[in-house]
């Protein structure tokens, strides 16, 4: 391995042991994730994501599983002061673009009030991670905010995909009763 590589391996390790200090555990197992140093690595990263496809397409198959309808995002639409940093709250929803699957989001209610909070004594674990921060301040005033679900189907069925949303919208008929 290179100087550069160890370098930024003792950072990460640095960085991780900072984050627990500070109370930020999920940013610490961040910082421990394999990074890509050189081509070989990316072909390596290439073929595992192969493999995880194929293996989660063979799941959803031999299941029988058509469509996985799940939360769009973990809170409404974040206010234009409260954005930076909300990418690592996106990440899930994001496997559907690693896999190439089709998907979409459907709104099925609005927050309600007594929504726009968090339970401090439930989430007690999380009161110093800056996510957690983030999230409250996103959360706080968004009322009659759009909340949706997300539907995913394997790749090439995006018919299916938009029939499972049209099913949704005509089931929760949220344009014709938004509150």
């Amino acid at each position: 391995t290179s100087i550069q590589s160890r370098f930024e391996r003792f950072v990460n390790k640095f960085k991780y042991v900072i984050y627990n200090l500070r109370g930020e555990q999920r940013k610490a197992l961040l910082d421990l994730r394999p990074q890509v140093q050189d081509v070989w690595d990316y072909a390596l990263v290439g073929k595992k994501i192969e493999l995880y496809r194929e293996n989660f397409f063979k799941l959803l198959r031999n299941n029988n599983i058509d469509a996985i309808v799940m939360p769009g995002v973990p809170f409404p639409a974040p206010q234009h002061e409260n954005t930076n940093g909300t990418t690592l709250a996106f990440t899930y929803p994001f496997i559907f673009n690693v896999l190439n699957c089709p998907a979409g989001v459907v709104p099925i209610t609005r927050v309600q009030v007594g929504e726009e909070c968090f339970d401090e004594e439930k989430d007690h674990n999380y009161k110093q991670d800056s996510l957690f921060k983030l999230a409250k301040a996103i959360v706080k005033g968004s009322k009659g905010l759009p909340v949706g679900v997300q539907v995913a189907t394997l790749p090439y069925e995006e018919e299916k995909c938009l029939r499972v949303m049209r099913e949704i919208e005509n089931k929760i008929q949220f344009h014709e009763h938004p509150l």
